[in-house]
């Protein structure tokens, strides 16, 4: 099993007021760059031992991930809330220090932008309460 945390990243706009010289209030759009951690974990699927699947929890509720592929060098899954109907596709790389970086794609409405994860393995016996 592998913990997986990290931060999406997605560029926003908003609609907000300025003040302008001369002038009075004057409606702008505003730009921002938003970003939001995640953290869950990857396991092998119990009917399916080839295959990862996982979870993730964020600000936005919690999804399961399927079509887990990973190597060293690559991560892609696809990332479904539990209350949406929408997919999000993520695909990061390896960099130096154990830092992943990648990308994330959902539907128009929602767009697209960018991510950075950690992986972290899981030692044999970590969810073991028997000793709490």
């Amino acid at each position: 099993m592998l913990l997986i945390q990290g931060v999406f990243f997605q560029d926003r706009q908003f609609l907000t007021t300025a003040y302008l010289p001369k002038e009075s209030l004057c409606p702008v759009v505003g730009h921002s760059r938003f970003y939001s951690m995640f953290a869950g974990s990857l396991w092998i699927d119990p009917k399916e031992p080839s295959q990862l699947i996982g979870g993730l929890m964020d600000e936005f509720g919690d999804s399961l991930l399927s079509s887990v592929e990973m190597s060293k060098q690559s991560l892609r899954f696809k990332k479904k809330y539990l209350r949406r109907e929408y997919v999000i596709d993520y695909d990061f790389v390896a960099l130096e220090g154990g830092i992943w970086e990648g990308k994330w794609k959902s539907i128009p409405s929602i767009g697209e932008g960018t991510a950075r994860c950690i992986l972290t393995q899981i030692p044999s016996g970590f969810l073991n309460q028997d000793h709490l």
